[in-house]
């Protein structure tokens, strides 16, 4: 039976889908607003650490291209920030359930983050690069901790680095500070948003959980998956329908919403 294969939903049905998509929401949704907290707190204590070293900018710029690594990389608020997102996982994995269930939902969250593990400690590293930045710019002008702070969580939806420290990591250049190496020294990918990606991973990741743990404990192989946002997309909307093949089922990508409804001889 092909995705295109459509039936119409009973009004019960239709309320139950409902529920799976609020329900998946739900998991997606608190793993990530938990993931980015944790990741404001481990920059705000990043920052902490470059202003109490009390260094001109001149010193700061010195000390940070003096290794491939940003400032502060092996800083304890790095590795906890990767070990708070793992542990968010496994809770919104697991969600309210208990017992044996609650179990497999935690084994299976370990499982994929053993997968992405390496993911996330790159995350947790190019924070400790956006702070190594933002610093360098809040010095350069005479910004306090609160204000480099407030400058990057302007990046919180968007791509780092902001337009005003994007402005003076130019003038930086000019004034032959050696930035263009210390950009070319950057790791790949480290100029995006980190606490973004690293939410959003956290986020695909207890979804993906919580669709796996609903494929295996449905009592079907056939399910109907439906949309669960109203954005365009081709690659979900070729989808919608019934599948009878688990290994056809969402999510299709990072930022995926589709839901797949177990379906039985009764319905749903």
């Amino acid at each position: 039976m092909s995705a295109q294969d459509k039936k119409p939903f009973t009004r019960e049905q239709q309320r139950k889908a409902k529920e799976y998509v609020m329900q998946r929401r739900e998991t997606a949704s608190s793993a990530e607003k938990a993931v980015y907290a944790a990741a404001l707190v481990a920059f705000r204590r990043l920052i902490h650490r470059i202003f109490m070293a009390k260094l001109s900018f001149s010193a700061t710029l010195t000390a940070a291209l003096k290794s491939s690594k940003p400032l502060n990389a092996s800083a304890p608020e790095c590795a906890k920030l990767a070990e708070t997102a793992r542990k968010i996982l496994i809770a919104a994995a697991a969600g309210k359930r208990d017992g044996a269930e609650k179990d497999t939902c935690e084994e299976m969250a370990e499982e994929e983050w053993e997968e992405a593990r390496e993911a996330a400690e790159a995350y947790a590293e190019k924070l400790a690069r956006e702070a190594e930045i933002t610093a360098l710019w809040a010095i350069l002008n005479g910004k306090t901790e609160n204000e480099a702070v407030k400058e990057w969580k302007k990046a919180e939806k968007r791509s780092f680095p902001t337009a005003a420290i994007a402005k003076d990591i130019k003038e930086i250049t000019r004034l032959g500070k050696r930035w263009g190496q210390h950009r070319r020294n950057t790791p790949k990918g480290a100029m995006t948003s980190a606490a973004r990606g690293l939410a959003e991973m956290t986020s695909y990741l207890s979804s993906l959980v919580w669709m796996q743990f609903l494929y295996r404990t449905a009592g079907t192989e056939t399910f109907y998956v439906m949309r669960g946002s109203s954005y365009p997309c081709n690659i979900c909307q070729e989808q919608v329908g019934l599948h009878t093949d688990t290994e056809s089922l969402p999510p299709y990508h990072k930022h995926c919403c589709c839901i797949a409804i177990p379906f039985t001889e009764g319905g749903l």
